[in-house]
């Protein structure tokens, strides 16, 4: 498949730096990985990978030499088996990550052409950087001092390193609380961005790998149901917050990792023997998104527009700031969610009324209502609830297959932390589901484990069971909508048209339970799930007096 290299330095037990010939790049993927001496496969994460090979870390005992059998997903979704051989074994040492080096051999010719295509993504995509043999740190933005807002965070750790600015394009990102994506402007056109997995958002998830490296999105998620004490899911719930404050609370206490109070009062989050700031967990999420927006542009990106929800008050925003200047943006223009949202709509100018955009996210709840009827849209109304989110739906169907579980087996998911985590992943599957389909399950292999064998999970569910189980999430956002409309005086005659923004949004109930509130079906101009970070390049192009319209 490929030449060997010529090996230079130990290739058994590390004795000192190896010399590469073929840069490896930061690749934490899932995979399954057998050597011959093991017998059984076992799951793990990829460390780093190159055109030839990769480096696996792990403690569990092999020798050079063996043969070893790899398989993961390619970036074309497809399962992606490998075959090579362990010419290398990191077992002590300081500074160094123990694990694997392998290198691959005896692969098909199609097989070998869609790992180096994982190679080139992870290249594309590469966020993070090796700064030793096999530790990969993350690469983001030392912050400029604060003069408003909340307390200066922690030093950043010895890891991150001063990123250069300079003028550039300005581009749209939605830092979302459970998904966030960017759009860019060219030649007239909105573009969401993909992905190296083809998706158009990441998940807002960050993890620690034993390590030290950073991880994010669907790498963390899938870290998140291994060791939940070292990932945090939607940061942006702490940003700019103070531990003390009591509606915090209980989440924080919901969580697997460690926090505690800062000097200044803020929040600091323990994994893995490292303490972090709120702000250096977003960072790594934000300079991806950068660096995504700038391989397509083929310029350096250092200003943007950021989406917050209505509740983000002056020291959220700052917080904001703060954390994006780590990740390298320097111009910085924050607008309202829902505001974003209503550019995005493009709404008809034969309007004479007021519109409505009812905007359900995975992690928080916005409602606006605006006057549409002019050039510049004015906001005359709005209320939120920063507490949410289709996160609550999940929970409503994963407490649902938990107790039918318990019923069966008197065995309680909700007190082990990793399984609850797969199941509330589960729990989500089986809601998008049911948004095509009138039956599905919430099916979770080997949900418990015990003296005679794994257990599986599977829980029948139907899309009229869903509908009772989230009805009171809906109410919830209904009650948050009758609230701005009182406030404002204004009722639903009022308004011409509904429009839905966030991907909870494609739930039939929502859509239902929203048409018979304002009496009107609601409306859709865009993806509902895009249609903030859509709103937000748009917002960039009328910076620059460009016509836009969304693709």
């Amino acid at each position: 498949m490929w030449p060997r290299r010529r090996k230079k330095g130990p290739t058994a037990d590390h004795g000192g730096p190896r010399r590469r010939h073929e840069p490896r790049h930061p690749c934490q993927v899932s995979l399954r990985a057998k050597c011959s001496s093991w017998g059984t496969f076992r799951d793990l994460f990829s460390g780093n990978i190159s055109n030839s090979g990769l480096f696996i870390p792990t403690d569990v005992a092999s020798e050079a030499g063996e043969a070893i059998t790899i398989q993961l997903t390619a970036p074309d979704g497809g399962d992606l088996e490998l075959v090579g051989r362990v010419t290398h074994v990191i077992r002590d040492g300081v500074g160094v990550q123990k694990g694997l080096g392998i290198h691959l051999e005896g692969v098909t010719s199609e097989a070998s052409q869609r790992y180096i295509a994982l190679v080139k993504a992870a290249a594309a995509h590469c966020a993070i950087r090796p700064a030793t043999d096999e530790l990969i740190p993350i690469d983001v933005e030392e912050p400029a001092p604060a003069r408003k807002g909340p307390p200066a965070p922690p030093p950043l750790p010895s890891n991150v390193r001063q990123v250069r600015s300079s003028s550039g394009p300005v581009v749209g990102i939605d830092f979302g609380t459970s998904r966030s994506s960017v759009a860019v402007v060219r030649k007239g056109e909105v573009i969401v961005l993909q992905h190296p997995n083809r998706s158009r958002e990441i998940p807002s998830v960050v993890g620690v790998l034993p390590n030290g490296s950073v991880v994010i999105g669907a790498d963390a998620q899938r870290l998140r149901t291994l060791e939940p004490d070292a990932v945090v899911a939607s940061p942006k719930r702490l940003l700019g917050r103070h531990y003390t404050e009591r509606e915090l609370e209980p989440y924080l206490a919901s969580l697997a990792v460690q926090s505690s109070p800062g000097a200044g009062g803020e929040v600091l989050v323990h994994i893995r023997g490292q303490t972090f700031s709120v702000g250096q967990l977003c960072a790594p999420l934000l300079f991806a998104l950068r660096k995504r927006a700038e391989q397509e542009l083929r310029q350096e990106v250092s200003r943007a527009v950021l989406t917050v929800p209505v509740s983000f008050d002056e020291p959220r925003a700052a917080a904001l700031r703060q954390a994006a200047q780590m990740a390298g943006l320097r111009r910085i223009e924050i607008i309202d969610e829902p505001t974003a949202a209503a550019i995005a709509q493009n709404f008809n100018r034969t309007f004479r009324k007021l519109v409505a955009v009812y905007d359900f996210g995975g992690g928080t709840f916005d409602f606006s209502v605006v006057d549409s009827s002019t050039a510049d849209l004015q906001v005359v109304a709005t209320a939120g609830d920063t507490w949410l989110g289709g996160d609550d739906l999940d929970d409503a169907v994963a407490q649902a297959a938990a107790n039918g579980f318990w019923r069966e087996h008197n065995i309680e998911l909700r007190h082990q932390v990793v399984q609850w985590q797969r199941l509330l992943i589960a729990a989500e599957r089986a809601k998008r589901e049911l948004s095509a389909r009138d039956e599905t399950a919430v099916e979770l292999r080997q949900a418990a484990l015990t003296a005679h064998g794994p257990l599986d999970l599977r829980h029948p569910l139907s899309r009229t069971e869903l509908d009772t189980l989230v009805a009171p999430a809906i109410q919830r956002s209904l009650d948050t909508c009758n609230e701005a409309l009182e406030l404002s005086e204004l009722t639903v005659d009022d308004l011409e048209a509904i429009y839905l923004s966030g991907g909870t949004s494609h739930v039939p109930a929502v859509r239902e339970a929203v048409a018979a509130f304002f009496g009107k079906p609601p409306r859709v101009a865009v993806p509902p799930e895009r249609a903030v970070v859509i709103g937000a390049a748009m917002h960039c192009a009328r910076l620059h007096n460009e016509r836009v319209h969304a693709t």
